[in-house]
């Protein structure tokens, strides 16, 4: 199975209410968090004209400026509602230029960040752009199978070329400006800027990738077959062809036109062509890891390479070698905040590492590198000096660290599956483990010996608590159950039904669960007789996290749906709906004085929440709420 789709865990949260009844329109939806961890994962990227700088698109809506020198984002464009999916440079570098899975277009002061100007007009995903060579206009390619032509100055649609069956995947200049071309998901189609013509079809199946070579005699195609071919321009012939890549992500022409550099999706590399004869000069190998674009510097010394990991890596061409690392894109798998409420914790899918940030600037303090595989799991030990996390398939560990150092202090081995969750006893003496491999194992924190192993399901778990005294243990499964254990002897002593994701109430008296994929709620149980309390609908999609304050007054509940709700305890009533985020939430957490919620996402974002003003206590009712 699929380690993405059995390291989602499930999201709650918790919230307290106003003490008024108010009409349906008066609910809270909060769009800003006060604070962001991550850059999302990465969509897009391009190097600007003078080599120095390059720019990276985002699933959390913002393009980055990087400085290549320093490794630092030194500009932020913020301002769209989507994932930034496509971006360039103006041929100066003075304007950057980006693309929304929103539709819309974007024109940006590169020094200072600010926005000049925004392009409507196309109804889909912008997937694809570029600037003429004189940076009059620009060529937009979307998902609503149309390229747009575009006056800079006026910001006015001149132009839309159609005729692709399918969405737009590609676009490119002529070096002289007076020739686009256009590839989508069936051909690549060459047109006259002027008339708007149609000049020549070239049947290069699901075009991925093209672009003129720098003479604008050639243009050169990728395809998703595999194959690159050579076309001319005068006569729209094939001259050359070759088998590049399983799946070839991108193409490009050095800058004196010699060679050609081509990505791959599924063999993990990038390639150096002789753009004469088609023969192949250097690969650059990625291990496991998909090469989604790669481009030349400027002077065609280096190569940009984007990976499946959500990476940047600038290579030398003449011997392979990475020069230069930039990491910051990825998959948010956990969050976790310390015990003092100063720091947070993420879990990283693509990297394997997880990352300690301080909350009041968003900087990263530390990194814990050691896992093999995803880390789908972390927590902070009760007196915040530790750190445990767990990972996924082929590492299938769990690991201690001590925060001040970032060391492993022990290494947990045992699972024959990815662990996808870990908790402390509250006297941090025992740690629990749930794993893929359908078992939960206690064992000690100070020896790293296995004390008990849980078993008895036939699917994988997904979620691991210790009740607040300690004597019991709450695991939740992919089998859709959640049990109570007694710790001491290891006995089953309560089975909830349809249910991932599990947790105490602070007094241990109560059991929150997420429901089942069909019913989109979180539920509420007594945790002595088993019988439902309460349930929390709402969401529109399925609620993949749960969470009690530190009061247990309020619930915390994150979905599929991208938001992420704060619930009345008592009364289910809804108090606040978290939006903003691009994709599924999936794991959410209270600090300990109950004032900030964070909630992490598919985006590669976690997100920190201001709910310090729900000083009150009593509700809304539930019927007359609207819910997002």
């Amino acid at each position: 199975m699929d380690n993405r789709a059995l390291i989602i865990s499930r999201v709650i949260l918790l919230g307290s209410f106003i003490p008024i009844v108010l009409p349906v329109f008066s609910q809270d939806i909060i769009t800003e968090p006060i604070m962001q961890f991550g850059y999302g994962t990465l969509k897009c990227l391009a190097y600007s004209p003078d080599g120095k700088t390059f720019i990276t698109g985002s699933a959390d809506g913002k393009a980055r400026l990087w400085d290549i020198e320093s490794g630092v984002v030194v500009q932020t464009y913020s301002g769209q509602t989507g994932s930034v999916n496509s971006l360039t440079f103006s041929p100066d570098g003075a304007q950057v230029l980006t693309g929304c899975s929103d539709a819309s277009v974007k024109m940006w002061n590169t020094d200072n960040g600010l926005e000049i100007r925004t392009f409507t007009g196309h109804s889909n995903n912008v997937s694809t752009m570029a600037f003429s060579p004189d940076g009059k206009l620009i060529l937009t390619g979307s998902e609503d199978g149309t390229a747009n032509l575009w006056d800079v100055e006026s910001g006015i649609a001149i132009r839309t070329f159609s005729g692709h069956r399918g969405g737009a995947t590609s676009v490119a200049f002529s070096p002289d400006g007076t020739r686009i071309l256009t590839g989508s998901f069936e051909r690549a189609k060459m047109w006259d800027v002027e008339s708007g013509a149609e000049i020549w079809t070239f049947q290069a199946g699901w075009v991925s990738s093209l672009a003129f070579s720098p003479d604008g005699k050639l243009v050169l195609t990728g395809s998703m077959d595999g194959t690159v071919k050579m076309w001319e321009v005068e006569t729209g012939e094939e001259i050359q062809a070759f088998e590049a890549h399983i799946e070839v992500s991108s193409v490009a022409f050095s800058p004196d036109g010699t060679r050609i550099l081509t990505g791959g999706i599924w063999d993990s590399s990038a390639k150096l062509w002789d753009a004469k004869n088609g023969t192949e000069i250097r690969t650059f190998k990625f291990d496991g890891i998909s090469v989604f674009s790669a481009a030349f510097s400027p002077d065609g010394s280096e190569v940009l390479i984007r990976t499946s990991n959500d990476s940047v890596k600038i290579l030398d061409v003449e011997t392979g070698k990475v020069i230069r690392s930039f990491s910051g894109h990825s998959t948010v798998t956990s969050v976790a905040f310390s015990p003092d409420g100063r720091y947070i914790l993420t879990g990283d899918l693509e990297n394997n590492w997880a990352t300690l940030w301080d909350i009041e600037n968003g900087s990263v303090i530390r990194t814990f590198i050691g896992h093999t595989s995803s880390v789908n799991a972390v927590t902070f030990s009760p007196d915040g000096k530790y750190v445990l996390t767990g990972s996924g398939w082929n590492d299938n560990t769990a690991k201690l660290w001590d925060v001040e150092s970032g060391g492993v202090i022990r290494t947990f081995s045992g699972h024959q599956g990815g662990v996808t969750s870990v908790s402390f006893s509250p006297d941090q003496t025992k740690i629990l483990s749930g794993s893929q491999d359908y078992t939960t194992k206690l064992w000690n924190t100070e020896t790293g010996v296995v004390i008990r192993t849980f078993t008895g399901h036939s699917q994988g778990v997904y979620s691991t608590a210790f009740s607040p005294n300690g004597k019991h243990i709450l695991t939740g499964y992919f089998d859709d159950t959640a049990i109570l254990w007694e710790e001491e002897t290891g006995e089953r002593i309560r089975t909830f039904y349809a249910h991932l994701n599990a947790s105490f109430s602070p007094d241990g008296t109560k059991v929150l669960t997420d429901g089942e994929w069909q019913n989109w709620k979180a539920m509420l149980w007594d945790a002595q007789t088993g019988l439902e309390i309460r349930t929390f609908s709402g969401h529109r999609n399925v609620v993949n996290s749960v969470a009690f304050s530190p009061d247990g007054r309020h619930i915390l509940t994150g979905s599929a749906d991208r938001t992420a709700k704060l619930w009345d305890t008592e009364t289910g009533a809804v108090i606040r709906t978290f939006i903003g985020h691009f994709d599924s939430v999936h794991s959410v957490s209270f600090s300990s004085n109950g004032l900030r919620v964070l909630t992490g996402c598919w985006d590669g974002v976690a997100r920190l929440w201001d709910i310090s003003d729900l000083t009150q206590t009593s509700g809304i009712p539930h019927e007359l709420w609207t819910l997002y």
